[in-house]
């Protein structure tokens, strides 16, 4: 008996030290590269702050190993994983979360998507440079790759040298032929592109209209700028529409720097000035919008917008502002920093200019 109690305690002591050893080798790898107090969530934070969006996963696939039912880090993971475009992964980590909460409305939303997606892109090839992945279906649309590729390599510099930023992310593009574009985006069928993490620009019959699709892109890429400027990983995207929409427009080629103005003041002698809309009230999506003249009024006044707070502030505080934004999440306080005037005031002098 003592022999066997021996062995027995060996053993038992064995196992425990090489559990410890385990734990310690997750504790140190969680530990390198942070601060004594640092969880594994604050560590996740900070890489994908810092744009270390791989790091971050393998921190996350270590967290799972430890705690297989941690919903949170299944939902971080899904998250990263469809950014990169890695749909089977996310797909995966998604439904691990359904499986222990099937009335997520976010993540089944998001499942859906990725799984429209998965869909319409199996036929999809794609080219890669040091800025961009373009995606597309057929060898036979090369040409329009070609251009499409030209077109934004030509909007990074623009945009870049304006604002004094170049996305240190590469930015995937997708582009769709036919119905695909709304398949995946359910978007309204006014709509000529968009960008949700990703641009997607629906081609057809682009072809003979190679302005309006370099319009298209230029207005997509300054989405992407503004998203990588002030993305910090988990906070929300605090950029009113109406200010992101009006950058993306004033980038756009062939003139909007100076004509949206005249264009939206033709506008307002038809509606009357009771026909403006408030600026605060164009801080959200205009998805939701089904009239397209109320459309077309939100982006006139966004662009309108834009070019009063560029002409008066100058391009410098545009920037400051967008950036003040990523910190503050408050466009009243991100104005008070960046532009020493209050939203109010903003929008009150904009609409005055407007008679």
């Amino acid at each position: 008996m003592p022999r066997l109690t021996h062995l027995v305690l060996s053993v038992s002591l064995a196992v425990s030290i090489a559990v410890s050893i385990v734990f310690l080798t997750i504790a140190t790898a969680f530990a390198a590269n942070s601060s004594p107090d640092e969880t594994p969530y604050d560590k996740v934070s900070r890489l994908i702050a810092s744009r270390k969006n791989s790091e971050a996963i393998k921190t996350l696939n270590e967290m799972i190993k430890i705690s297989p039912n941690d919903n949170r880090a299944y939902g971080l993971l899904g998250d990263l994983y469809y950014k990169q475009d890695q749909l089977p992964e996310a797909i995966s980590a998604w439904k691990k979360i359904l499986e222990k909460e099937p009335s997520n409305e976010r993540i089944k939303s998001a499942l859906e998507k990725a799984q429209r997606e998965q869909v319409a892109h199996k036929a999809f090839t794609h080219e890669s440079t040091r800025h961009f992945t373009i995606k597309f279906e057929g060898a036979e649309n090369r040409s329009l790759y070609k251009f499409v590729l030209d077109t934004l390599e030509g909007a990074y510099g623009e945009v870049g040298r304006a604002l004094l930023f170049y996305p240190t992310e590469e930015v995937i593009v997708f582009l769709y032929m036919d119905q695909d574009f709304f398949d995946v985006t359910r978007a309204p069928s006014w709509s000529g592109g968009l960008f949700d993490g990703k641009i997607r620009i629906p081609t057809k019959g682009f072809e003979t209209k190679t302005d309006q699709l370099r319009k298209t892109l230029f207005h997509e890429y300054v989405h992407a700028v503004i998203h990588q400027m002030t993305d910090r990983g988990v906070s929300k995207n605090a950029v009113p529409v109406w200010l992101n929409e009006g950058v993306a427009q004033y980038f756009e080629p062939f003139g909007n720097r100076s004509e949206g103005r005249g264009v939206l003041k033709s506008l307002l002698k038809q509606k009357g000035k009771d026909g403006v809309i408030p600026l605060s009230q164009l801080q959200g999506s205009f998805m939701g919008i089904g009239d397209p003249i109320a459309v077309q009024l939100a982006y006139d006044e966004s662009l309108s917008a834009v070019q009063f707070l560029v002409g008066r502030f100058g391009m410098w505080r545009l920037k400051m502002l967008i950036e003040d934004l990523a910190v503050k999440q408050d466009i009243d306080a991100a104005m008070q920093s960046a532009l020493l005037t209050s939203f109010a005031d903003f929008a009150s002098q904009w609409e005055d200019g407007l008679r």
